[in-house]
């Protein structure tokens, strides 16, 4: 039994294959030529039954049958079949139009021969709008539906007219033989089957649409889950960074305090070595060499103090300067980072240009972009010379300060991120607001421009444009 049952299964998967499922590519296609192909082997059927209804009940009656007769049945279940066999071929808007020609023409002859109230012929003309409702589309089935009704109306004008007269002799005749109901049964299964079709597409399109709905709704739940955790994430990276900050500013707050209490016994020393240098004596011949040492000293000292105390004070005066002098200045508070990381600092500067501005926020560009060059050099083996060019020169009337190093690079993907806020490729200790912050001040306080060239692995070039200042 089972395997029986197998057989039989098999059987019909092969012959759905052969006869009913699409091939189409396109999904609208498929669509069509699915339907299609259902319902013309539902016909098929259909028809093949009444057809062998109507030859027995013609090899019953003999002489005295008077119903549908069965080569006509059998002409009808040729046609679907040659119909399928078009749609099998890829040519599915043929079959359609052909199913739907066959469906119209004769309920035209109908209307001529028996007029327009024929039962068989109402339920013809339905299966007519419906099919291209189903097969086609909704606004074919309105055209389908207005063709038909001017026929109809067109045929009982020409009949109430005498143009030709149908014949009624249909509405007093009983109905004798089973084959004379064979084409209201077979429309009314045409009916059914169509109404099928289109609830069942109606069924599988609803539930897709609710698949995907539900599917949409667990991913804009995961999205929302993910955004908040992303916002939460990015809300403590910022606090940590506005920690830092902070903790950087009161850093600066009380290395001010400090540099101003070195400064004062650093002066009184100067001062008492000054004092002693200007005296004269024989005894003071053999320390004077030591002397003259300590002064020298002393005075880098008060020079280096006095640099770093300038760049930690927030006076917002713009004035004319020489950019070469605070440059130098620069150097001399970055010369112990230099000397750590063995990178030496060349110098090309032109001490005849001045630039009106802020001394202040100018040494901050020059202090923020050095120092990420000498940084370039961390993790590269001390191969050939590491240094940091700094070049001032003037074309015209624009002040271009260039500085150069031969470091690590920057990579390419990472040049137009560079001057963004928070972004840093120094991972474990940047903050990703240095460049940022330069950028902002070459643009607003100096109305100038940033550019950058870099190659990974040949180092970086960046090149700040300053308008000169007018003396």
């Amino acid at each position: 039994m089972s395997f029986a049952w197998s057989l039989l299964q098999n059987g019909a998967i092969a012959l759905r294959r052969m006869y009913i499922d699409a091939r189409s590519t396109n999904e609208d296609d498929r669509r069509q030529e699915h339907l299609a192909n259902i319902l013309l082997v539902s016909l098929i059927v259909v028809t093949a039954v009444m057809g062998m209804v109507a030859a027995w009940q013609a090899m019953v009656a003999h002489s005295s049958y008077s119903g549908v007769h069965p080569a006509s049945v059998g002409l009808w279940c040729a046609w679907y079949g040659l119909l399928l066999w078009v749609s099998r071929r890829g040519r599915i808007r043929t079959a359609i139009a052909g199913l739907l020609i066959s469906l119209y023409l004769p309920t035209v002859i109908v209307m001529v021969r028996y007029g327009v109230t024929v039962p068989e012929l109402v339920l013809l003309l339905a299966l007519l709008v419906t099919i291209s409702s189903v097969l086609v589309a909704t606004r074919f089935s309105f055209l389908v539906t207005g063709i038909v009704s001017v026929t109809m109306l067109t045929v009982y004008f020409l009949q109430s007219r005498g143009v030709f007269v149908p014949e009624y002799d249909w509405r007093t005749e009983p109905m004798f033989v089973v084959s004379d109901i064979v084409p209201l049964v077979v429309t009314l299964f045409a009916i059914a089957i169509v109404a099928w079709l289109s609830n069942r597409e109606t069924e599988r399109s609803l539930i897709r649409a609710r698949a995907s709905e539900a599917a949409l709704k667990k991913e804009r739940d995961s999205l929302e889950e993910k955004v908040e955790e992303r916002t939460r994430a990015l809300k403590q990276a910022q606090m940590d960074q506005i920690g830092q900050l902070y903790r950087f500013a009161e850093f600066g707050k009380m290395a001010s305090g400090h540099f101003h209490d070195l400064a004062n016994p650093l002066t009184a020393v100067s001062l008492s070595l000054d004092q002693l240098s200007k005296e004269s004596g024989e005894c003071l011949l053999p320390v004077r060499e030591h002397l003259d040492r300590a002064m020298s000293a002393a005075k880098r000292m008060e020079g280096y103090i006095g640099a770093v105390r300038k760049q930690l004070q927030q006076h917002e005066v713009v004035a004319l300067f020489h950019p070469a002098e605070e440059i130098r200045d620069i150097v001399n508070v970055l010369g112990y980072k230099a000397r750590k990381a063995h990178v030496q600092v060349r110098l090309k500067l032109d001490d005849r240009i001045t630039i009106k501005g802020n001394l202040l926020k100018f040494g901050q560009i020059v202090m923020n972009v050095m120092s990420n060059a000498i940084d370039a050099y961390e993790g590269i083996e001390r191969k050939g010379t590491r240094d940091v060019i700094v070049s001032l020169e003037r074309e015209k009337q624009t002040i271009y300060m260039t500085i150069r190093d031969h470091g690590c690079g920057i990579p390419e993907g990472d040049l137009s991120k560079i001057f963004q806020p928070f972004f840093t490729t120094k991972r474990e200790q940047g903050l990703g607001i240095g460049l940022a912050t330069v950028s902002d001040i070459v643009k607003k306080d100096f109305g100038g421009s940033m550019q950058v060239q870099s190659v990974v692995g040949q180092g970086s070039t960046f090149t700040i444009s300053l308008p000169e200042a007018n003396t």
